[in-house]
């Protein structure tokens, strides 16, 4: 897949060399994953397309397991700040 210059709208694009078509940057891991890129993809590179399709998964799930933790941390500490104002304040949940 070879990079292709904005178009009239300025949304970047590539140029799938296997399907012949220029598809928006937004939308490769859709098309990388669609049947119509599988069918198009030589059979001896559809173990490469497989392995990429794989990674692709796992980077998301790890996205996904980083973004859940930081939010989780944030959320703690805010609390935490709450709590030392609450405490500053004197005031109670009681």
């Amino acid at each position: 897949m070879e990079k292709v210059d904005e178009g009239k709208d300025h949304e970047k694009k590539f140029y799938c060399k296997y399907c012949e078509k220029n598809y928006y940057v937004n939308g490769r891991i859709t098309h990388i994953k669609s049947e119509k890129h599988k069918l198009n993809t030589p059979e001896d590179e559809q173990n490469k397309l497989q392995e990429l399709i794989t990674f692709l998964e796992q980077t998301k799930t790890n996205k996904m397991e980083i973004d859940q933790k930081s939010g989780q941390e944030s959320i703690k500490r805010d609390y935490l700040e709450f709590l030392g104002w609450m405490m500053a304040e004197k005031f109670s949940f009681s």
